[in-house]
């Protein structure tokens, strides 16, 4: 963390309305100004500072006052005062309520508290705000805030330091008629800001600027739009303008405009005025709004999206329907996601807490429907045979339980669902595959794809209802993850009609190539043991054919491996389990690092896989006085435990194995 360091502070006797030096009927001043410099990591600070006040005494214990009233015990003020700082020079008028979060400053503390000292809080938007050390003393500022005298503060001047012409002096009371009479005028004139010069106008934040720039919203729901802007400065006025000309009456910080027209190509801005000058924002239209409708979409032509026997189509670009960009801001809640296909079969939330949002995780070019672990969107009379489903989702996290993307809840309740990284399908005959591939698995968390099935169980493809996201109407195996887009078609479509379907949706939603080999390649399972994808329960296989395991472990599993994360096995109950069977012969390739048996500096024998039926269990482990790779063979009696002809030695750290199994 940087460290902020304050240099050279000072006190300036400046009041404004009539501050006086000594006299006996005169008025205390109600401000001071304060001015200072302040350096982070030893350069002078430039830009917008936060600063905090507080008078306390010379312990500081107890405090007097603060620039908000409260501060105690010396204690931090919970509200800042801002202030611009230029090559670390920065200056504040104490006590002067005009400024934001100053309170005004009672002369009584000063007469009542001879041990006043100044204490600093600065922040510069980075850090946080840090105590300015030393606090400062007022002691030396050469003025008086009571009337009357200005006694000497005990132990600021011992008397043996002055002699008897100063002491007399100093003791002497002032009156008015000591002081001539342009002293007089001049003491009792009040400081306006006319005759202050533009820097100091400057410093103090006193003249007209632009602090935030204009901001629009477009709300749907009522059509009107609202415009923000910040100014700062003192004695602040607005006029809004439309196209360079006032707008009738608005003159706040916020333009309201009910009944907004988008597509006017008009232009709002704001000018900021006071009496020392002006400043004019930057124009915005209304077109460029958050809410606003974006352009028109590029529909897709009949080739890319076939519409003979289209019954449903869901597009999360276009939530109304209505043939335009919706350009939502994230969070935003659908009630209803309006079908395209003309079928009017909308999917539909009525109860807020269960309404999935848009969010743009995937960038503002793809919008999807999230769908957080309680939202689901219904289509209650659905009432049509599907032949062919087209999906473009993704799924979030690490999750081992049935997460629903889409289920007919009456009759046998056909479904497609997601458990791990697997997508398969429950009583539609068929499982469903991703990317225009033969796989079923997940290419990666939170990563979109296009999922295509069509069920070879014609008795199950009949939908009365349909709900998104979850089990029933009432929830259950809810969705994490989004949805992006859903076509269903009561007919199968062609090859050909297919794959540029699936094409088309991998363009449009920006789907990449997978760089991970496929099933084509005899690539059977692909686990990496990373914490992104593998969770306390689930192997993800990274080879696209959802062939993942169980995992039982206890303990924090996640070591570091030869190339990013591996697991660490603990020798009791750690376990990968409910492993995928192997038809044929194959190939494991593995790193394996044992740990020693501390009493004889040896690897532990331990089983690295267990293939097989209780009753003819084949195992390869590691192990024994020699460091070798034993297979063992389970008979009747015991386990039999023969060297293997391709035997390796033993060596500490990491060993790549590769194993062919029978």
């Amino acid at each position: 963390m940087s460290r902020i360091y304050s240099l050279l502070p000072c006190l300036a006797a400046l009041a404004l309305g009539g501050f006086c030096l000594f006299g006996p009927s005169l008025q205390a001043a109600p401000v001071i100004n304060y001015a200072g410099q302040v350096a982070v990591d030893g350069d002078p600070f430039d830009g917008q500072g936060q600063f905090k006040f507080a008078l306390v005494n010379a312990d500081g214990n107890q405090t007097y006052w603060s620039n908000d009233g409260t501060s105690s015990g010396g204690s931090e003020p919970q509200t800042a005062v801002g202030a611009q700082v230029n090559g670390g020079l920065y200056s504040l008028l104490l006590g002067n309520t005009a400024i934001q979060n100053m309170a005004a400053l009672d002369p009584s503390v000063f007469q009542a508290h001879p041990d006043v000292h100044l204490r600093v809080w600065f922040s510069d938007g980075v850090n946080g705000f840090q105590h300015l050390a030393p606090d400062r003393p007022f002691a030396s500022v050469p003025y008086a805030f009571s009337a009357g005298s200005a006694p000497i503060q005990a132990g600021s001047i011992t008397l043996d330091k002055l002699g008897p012409d100063v002491l007399a002096d100093l003791n002497r009371t002032i009156a008015r008629g000591d002081l001539p009479a342009d002293v007089l005028d001049d003491l009792n004139a009040s400081v306006t800001l006319d005759k202050l010069s533009p820097d100091v106008l400057a410093a103090l934040q006193i003249l007209p600027s632009v602090s935030t720039q204009p901001f629009a919203r477009y709300d749907r729901n009522t059509g009107s739009a609202q415009i923000e802007v910040t100014g700062r400065g003192h004695n602040l006025s607005y006029q809004w303008l439309k196209d360079g000309q006032p707008v009738n009456g608005a003159t706040a910080p916020v333009l309201q405009i009910a009944g907004a027209v988008l597509d006017d190509n008009a232009t709002y801005a704001v000018r900021i005025t006071n009496s020392l000058g002006e400043a004019t924002s930057q124009a915005v239209t209304l077109q460029n709004a958050v809410g606003a409708p974006g352009p028109p979409l590029a529909e897709a032509n009949a080739t890319e999206v076939p519409r003979a026997g289209l019954v449903l189509w869901l597009d999360a670009k276009d939530l109304d329907a209505d043939g335009i960009a919706d350009n939502l801001p994230d969070g935003t809640q659908i009630q209803t996601w309006a079908d395209k296909s003309g079928n009017d079969r909308n999917a539909t939330q009525d109860s807020l807490v269960n309404r999935p949002y848009v969010d743009n995780f995937f960038g503002n070019d793809n919008p999807t429907l999230r769908f957080a672990g309680s939202q689901l969107l219904v289509t209650p009379d659905a009432n049509v045979s599907v032949a062919e489903f087209y999906m473009v989702f993704s799924a979030t996290g690490v999750n081992q339980q049935y997460m629903n993307l889409l289920i007919s809840s009456v009759g046998t309740k056909p479904r497609i669902r997601i458990k791990g990284n697997q997508v398969n399908q429950y009583n539609l005959g068929r499982n469903p595959t991703l990317n225009g591939t033969d796989r079923i698995g997940l290419e990666a968390y939170d990563q979109i794809h296009v999922l295509k099935l069509f069920p070879t169980s014609t008795s199950n493809t009949y939908f009365e209802d349909m709900i998104l996201g979850a089990t029933s109407e009432t929830g259950g195996e809810f969705l994490t993850g989004s949805i992006s887009e859903v076509i269903l078609y009561d007919r199968r479509l062609d090859d050909n009609e297919s794959a540029n379907l699936i094409n088309h949706l991998k363009s449009k939603w920006s789907i990449q190539p997978s760089s991970e080999p496929n099933s084509a390649d005899d690539l059977f399972l692909h686990w990496k043991f990373e914490p992104e994808t593998d969770s306390y329960s689930g192997m993800f296989d990274h080879s696209g054919n959802a062939r993942g395991a169980v995992v039982s472990i206890d303990h924090n599993r996640f070591v570091d491996g030869v190339d990013g994360k591996a697991f660490h096995f603990d020798g009791a109950n750690d376990s990968l389990h409910s492993l995928p069977s192997l038809n044929s012969s194959s190939t494991l390739s593995l790193w394996l690092n044992p740990e020693l048996d501390p009493n004889t500096g040896l690897p532990p024998d331990m089983a690295i896989l267990t293939l097989g039926s209780h009753s003819g269990t084949r195992r390869i482990s590691w192990g024994g006085a020699e460091g070798a790779l034993l297979t063992a063979y389970e008979n009747a009696a015991n386990y039999q435990e023969v060297l293997a002809a391709n035997a390796v030695g033993f060596k500490p750290g990491w060993n790549h194995l590769v194993i062919v199994i029978p």
